[in-house]
């Protein structure tokens, strides 16, 4: 892609301030969204389990679901949630949670826009980017209390550091790093959206083997660890730590059932969602048909896309191999 044009140091400033000028604005359209639309928590278990854990956490009493252990290991939201349950303020309760996951979610406009900016070349269109965002459907995930707020920056954040991964030419093994960090706490979120992580390393690797590039094989090598180490060492804590029995559902049953037509559309919502994320980044038509221009990109985008592509494959199958256990198909499937 050709370099766009540089901004001069007026327009750079600008840009500082439009930036958190547009985290403000996404915060304030889904904390509006959210009184408009969301008048209490909904009647299942997610929102419940994540906030009582949060509670437990804050008032020092480990992994709990209304003081009671409850063997549940996808923490990472719940911990979000603790100041939340620490510094208690003097309104609702629901309502100052709902606050702070638009908060959260909407930091997601800051990874876009660097990464839009990186992968385009052009600031003016990464800006245009990042202001899409406070138009995407997700946004109404943060009315609701879910670890959905939490995984749509995170995704953003992997985005960001895997293309410097595969494309940067210095300081790239900490980028690999980066990359099996954020696979990780992906990973204690919601277990099924480790694939794409995992699968961008094993991409990168498999590349980089090809080409026989030490670098690069070094990289993705140093984010596996990084990703596998976490990961273990939070099973470690989990176990040895706060005294529970692993467990893959937590408070859910584990009903595995045939794959079926139900599983399969399953899947097709759930890519279908996660390539919503990368499109819009991207600026649109250079991934919803990335395979069409796949020719005039040069190398590094091509490896990019490559990699991107298994990795969203790769979430979609686990996290609707997930969704299948819990014998709920996909809002499209339950019309």
């Amino acid at each position: 892609m050709a370099k766009g044009k540089s901004l001069n140091k007026n327009e750079v400033k600008n840009i500082r301030l439009i930036l958190p000028g547009m985290w403000l604005a996404g915060v304030l359209v889904r904390f509006i969204m959210a009184l408009i639309f969301r008048h209490g928590p909904t009647v299942i278990i997610d929102e419940s389990l994540y906030t009582n854990i949060a509670r437990s956490l804050a008032a020092g009493e480990g992994i709990a679901y209304r003081s009671q252990p409850v063997p549940y290991m996808y923490i990472f939201y719940p911990l979000l949630l603790v100041p939340v349950y620490l510094f208690r303020l003097p309104f609702d309760l629901y309502r100052v949670t709902q606050l702070w996951d638009a908060m959260i979610m909407s930091t997601a406009v800051f990874p876009m826009y660097l990464f839009a900016k990186e992968y385009t070349q052009d600031s003016r269109k990464a800006l245009l980017c990042a202001g899409v965002l406070l138009l995407a459907p997700d946004m109404a995930m943060a009315g609701y209390l879910m670890s959905e707020c939490v995984i749509w920056p995170l995704s953003m954040w992997l985005m960001l550091f895997s293309w410097r991964m595969i494309a940067g030419e210095e300081k790239t093994l900490r980028s690999g790093i980066l990359t099996g960090a954020v696979s990780a706490l992906m990973f204690w979120t919601k277990p099924g959206a480790v694939a794409m992580g995992a699968a961008i390393l094993l991409a990168t690797l498999v590349l980089a083997l090809k080409k026989k590039d030490k670098e690069k094989i070094r990289t993705a090598g140093a984010g596996i660890l990084v990703m596998l180490g976490m990961i273990g060492g939070f099973y470690l804590l989990y176990v040895f730590g706060f005294g529970y029995e692993m467990s893959v559902l937590g408070l859910y049953d584990k009903q595995l059932t045939e794959v079926n037509g139900k599983w399969i559309l399953a899947v097709a919502e759930d890519t279908f969602l996660q390539l919503m994320l990368f499109a819009i980044a991207c600026s649109g038509v250079y991934f919803i048909f990335p395979y069409a221009y796949y020719k005039e990109f040069p190398v590094k985008q091509k490896h990019f896309i490559i990699a991107v592509s298994a990795g969203l494959f790769a979430s979609a199958l686990g996290t609707a191999a997930l969704v299948d256990m819990y014998q709920w198909n996909g809002s499209f499937t339950n019309m």
